[in-house]
């Protein structure tokens, strides 16, 4: 990130990569091209990953974008810079009921059985909007227990919608349940869970994101 590039810049070229690269994964496992035009797009690929590894960051710091307090935009579930993301955008549904929704769409990159996505898919969803239900009180915790229950197969390249609440706070615990439903039928409830998260202490926070560092200059590649 160059000193004269503002946040919100940096965002919207963060995301715009984001969006094309998606783009690009989905065409990846949609084509039908022929092999030549398969080895094209191969080498454009690479190209493309040879431009962005001039300068990267260390495994265990956090991009500019996701400074604490800031968000995820490399989120697998809701990050708009990460091309593998659906990506969900979470909103508050229900304030006073602590109640969250979401709303996706899976494609073929997300699919498990033929023309539905994979169930572990579906637990992650889960898992991001139970924990965002969790956090409404300013205390965010830690997945401790997440059950899941699939009573249909969640289809890839339909609106979704995925809804959480919390059921009760006890101390540092957090309970909350939620679904996955088409968005035109939200009373057919496709996937369900169950979580407890747990706000963790503070010497529980030093030793488990001890080594995490904040922001930084991009490390030149090799180094």
């Amino acid at each position: 990130m160059t000193s004269t590039s503002t946040a919100s810049a940096r965002r919207a070229a963060v995301e715009d990569l984001g969006t094309a690269t998606r783009s690009l994964v989905h065409a990846v496992i949609d084509t039908e091209v022929d092999d030549a035009m398969l080895a094209r797009a191969a080498e454009l690929a690479r190209e493309a990953a040879r431009l962005l590894a001039i300068a990267v960051r260390p495994p265990n710091r956090l991009p500019a974008l996701d400074a604490p307090g800031t968000g995820r935009t490399y989120s697998p579930v809701t990050g708009l810079g990460n091309p593998v993301a659906p990506p969900a955008r979470i909103v508050l549904a229900d304030e006073a009921a602590q109640r969250v929704e979401a709303r996706c769409t899976l494609h073929r990159v997300h699919e498990g059985p033929p023309t539905y996505g994979h169930g572990g898919m579906s637990a992650m969803l889960l898992d991001q909007v139970l924990g965002t239900a969790a956090a409404l009180g300013g205390r965010v915790g830690l997945t401790r227990s997440l059950d899941v229950v699939y009573h249909r197969p969640v289809p890839v390249g339909v609106p979704l919608a995925v809804t959480a609440r919390v059921t009760e706070r006890t101390g540092s615990r957090i309970r909350t349940v939620g679904a996955i439903a088409a968005a035109d039928a939200p009373d057919v409830v496709l996937v369900e869970a169950t979580a407890t998260f747990v706000v963790p202490r503070p010497e529980q926070i030093a030793r488990i994101f001890g080594h995490v560092e904040t922001a930084g200059d991009p490390v030149p590649a090799g180094d």
